[in-house]
C-alpha cells in the first residue's frame, strides 16, 4: 500500500513542524508529508512539484487572500470533489 503524500500549509513555524512530526510518526509509516510551506506562493508551488493527496492548509495566511487557492484548485487536484461550502 503507497503512502499518504500530505503538504503542510500553515505560517507558524513550530505548529507546521509539530504537525510533521506527529503525522510521521502515525500509523507505521503510512503518512509521507512530502513539504511544508508558510505562506501561499510556497503552497502553489510546492502543489505543483510534489503532488500530495492531502492538503493540510491554514486558510489564514500571509500572501494568500481569503482562499484564493480554491480558483486555482482545479489545475493540481485529483479529486473532482468541489471545495468546502460550494458543493
Amino acid at each position: 500500500m503507497s503512502k499518504i503524500r500530505v503538504l503542510i500549509v500553515d505560517d507558524q513555524h513550530l505548529f507546521a513542524g509539530s504537525l510533521k512530526v506527529v503525522l510521521e510518526g502515525h500509523g507505521d509509516g503510512e503518512i509521507d508529508v512530502v513539504g511544508i510551506a508558510y505562506n501561499g506562493r510556497e503552497a502553489l508551488d510546492l502543489v505543483g512539484k510534489t503532488r500530495p493527496d492531502v492538503v493540510l492548509m491554514d486558510v489564514r495566511m500571509p500572501r494568500w487572500r481569503r482562499c484564493s487557492c480554491w480558483p486555482r484548485r482545479r489545475c493540481w487536484a485529483r479529486s473532482p470533489l468541489p471545495p468546502p461550502g460550494r458543493g
